[in-house]
């Protein structure tokens, strides 16, 4: 199985995950649900993006220091809820500056899919895209976008699909190509950043 296989796979298994160290333990970052994430986020509301802005600023100050382990709690507890309290205890008392702040990256990764869409094959789009994209400015909105584009319930979009693999459903379905076949068409290449940034994510 190539590394792109692998990757869906896990993904589609809930099993793709990033190590981190934090003191002197190792854990694993899962693709995160909506629910999860707005957790992380600390129940702010803000898009996904906004939100790990957010986090990449504060990682670094001392002030900010209990949110933050309390977000890497959170994550690193995915699949073990019941030790979160635990976890954050550790982390709060053992973790460096430096691991908290690189944790914080890997999260990001996480969350937006970046080996995902490094690594698989997707469509290009073509033709040029006049539209205005409005909308999509926090998580409600969000989740009424996948809803609506994936025809997926509410359930499925908050709690049972991570968000990563909603982004690659989104990006990956099948869909009608209107370029102009008379002209060379123009080609957009998107990554995984750059699709939340256009989804507002």
């Amino acid at each position: 199985m190539n590394k792109a296989a692998n990757i869906v796979s896990l993904t589609l298994l809930g099993e793709y995950h990033k190590v981190i160290t934090l003191g002197k333990r190792e854990f694993k970052i899962y693709q995160p649900t909506i629910s999860e994430i707005s957790r992380m986020f600390n129940g702010a509301g803000l898009s996904v993006n906004e939100g790990m802005k957010r986090l990449d600023v504060i990682a670094g100050m001392p002030e900010y220091l209990d949110e933050v382990c309390r977000t890497l709690a959170i994550a690193t507890t995915i699949k073990k809820p019941i030790v979160e309290g635990l976890t954050f205890e550790y982390i709060r008392r053992f973790a460096t500056m430096d691991q908290i702040q690189e944790a914080i990256i890997t999260l990001g990764s996480v969350i937006r899919g970046d080996e995902i869409f490094e690594h698989c094959h997707l469509d290009k789009s073509t033709g040029k895209d006049t539209a205005k994209i409005l909308g999509n400015n926090n998580l409600v909105g969000q989740v009424a976008t996948f809803v609506e584009q994936l025809h997926v319930s509410y359930k499925e979009a908050t709690a049972e699909l991570s968000f990563p693999l909603l982004l690659l459903m989104s990006v990956d379905k099948m869909r009608i190509d209107h370029g102009n076949e008379e002209a060379e068409p123009e080609v957009k290449t998107v990554s995984g950043k750059e699709l939340m940034k256009m989804k507002g994510a």
